[in-house]
């Protein structure tokens, strides 16, 4: 997400987050939780890769339109915006940027959670908009 007054340096790094599974397509994956602003901020920053059938959820509450940048990652993503149990909005392939100049993106439509998974994962896993989430 990004957040311009939040300055955080790689020896700040939160303990990793909680871990929980949800279902999509009747595909199960295993997340890391993205809860707290720190951990929002950090991201995926900084992991070297994740496994074919993990990612990391983003829980915003209240429900909002939310913005993401690939800062200091080392692999290209995935996003799914999802409300009330269902994918609402879909980023494919979202490379890895470094440097001032970032790609914003930007889920217009109001998201409880968003889930970053592996490049090619919505592809992969054939995920649309309205199809269910089943949170575990």
């Amino acid at each position: 997400m990004l957040c311009l007054s939040l300055v955080i340096s790689a020896c700040q790094r939160p303990e990793p987050q909680s871990i929980t599974s949800l279902e999509i397509n009747q595909h199960r994956l295993q997340v890391e939780l993205a809860d707290t602003e720190q951990e929002k901020f950090i991201g995926l920053s900084g992991h070297s890769a994740l496994c074919a059938d993990c990612g990391m959820l983003f829980s915003f509450k209240p429900t909002q339109t939310t913005a993401f940048v690939m800062r200091d990652m080392n692999f290209a993503l995935d996003m799914i915006g999802i409300r009330e149990g269902r994918v609402v909005a879909l980023d494919q392939n979202c490379p890895p940027q470094s440097g001032p100049n970032f790609t914003l993106y930007q889920h217009q439509t109001p998201v409880d959670y968003v889930l970053e998974l592996n490049a090619g994962t919505i592809a992969r896993l054939q995920i649309k908009i309205d199809d269910q989430v089943i949170f575990n």
